[in-house]
């Protein structure tokens, strides 16, 4: 007597390739979801930075009575390893981090003041190259500080001349409205996604060591610096100084 032997049935062409387009689709709807939330939570991160860097501005003011002001440091990325930099006093935006290092030691705080994302391997070579120097002004944070704590409220005031004279350290009783002025900002977002021209949501530190996420949108436009030449910076030159406002 012959007995018939039963196989499991098998997939046919046209079904594998049903069930390898369906997956396709879930991908494709679940990839964007994921990376938006892996970008909200770098967001959440570049704000928890800035509050770190809202700490160590904290103690640099209780100590020297203004915010950070000058156009040269001796910058010692390791102890007993020095080098001097020299800057013009708008380029502090991109070298404020130069007058905590007591504060703050490079080596110990330098991913502090990088947004996530970006490639730490700028800071991280100071302390490998026998000779820094040459690399020293691309070791520089994510995060810019307003040029409007290093000069005269005057010097964006409509109608005002400034002269040299204007360019001097802000102390903190001169903050006319600490929790709408913007004094770090997150301008490198690497971890955002397309165009950063103008975000929706920027972390931004305010002089009140009060960190949000804000839209470019909603900021004060800036208006000229007339003694700079550059064009006028969201953030950097706003209008009034450290009198005025980002945001309402």
């Amino acid at each position: 007597m012959r007995t018939r032997r039963f196989h499991p049935a098998a997939f046919t062409l046209i079904e594998l390739l049903v069930v390898i387009f369906v997956i396709a689709v879930l991908i494709a709807i679940t990839m964007p979801a994921l990376r938006g939330a892996r970008v909200s939570s770098q967001r959440m991160q570049s704000l928890s930075n800035l509050r770190q860097c809202a700490v160590t501005l904290e103690t640099y003011v209780g100590v020297s009575g203004t915010y950070p002001f000058g156009t040269n440091a001796l910058v010692c990325p390791t102890p007993g390893w020095c080098f001097g930099l020299q800057f013009e006093a708008w380029a502090i935006e991109r070298h404020w981090n130069v007058f905590v290092q007591d504060i703050a030691p490079w080596r110990e705080h330098y991913r502090v003041w990088l947004s996530p994302g970006a490639d730490p391997e700028r800071f991280e070579a100071l302390w490998r190259e026998e000779d820094p120097v040459g690399i020293s002004n691309g070791a520089i944070p994510s995060y810019r500080y307003s040029t409007s704590f290093i000069a005269s409220p005057r010097v964006w005031t409509q109608g005002y001349e400034p002269t040299a004279s204007d360019v001097r350290a802000i102390s903190p009783s001169e903050v006319a409205f600490p929790s709408n002025k913007v004094l770090l900002s997150d301008e490198e977002t690497a971890y955002e996604q397309g165009d950063r021209a103008t975000l929706s949501r920027r972390p931004v530190l305010f002089a009140d060591s009060s960190a949000a996420l804000r839209s470019d949108g909603d900021a004060a436009s800036p208006v000229q610096n007339p003694l700079s030449s550059r064009p006028p910076k969201r953030f950097q030159d706003t209008p009034d100084g450290v009198q005025g406002r980002d945001f309402r």
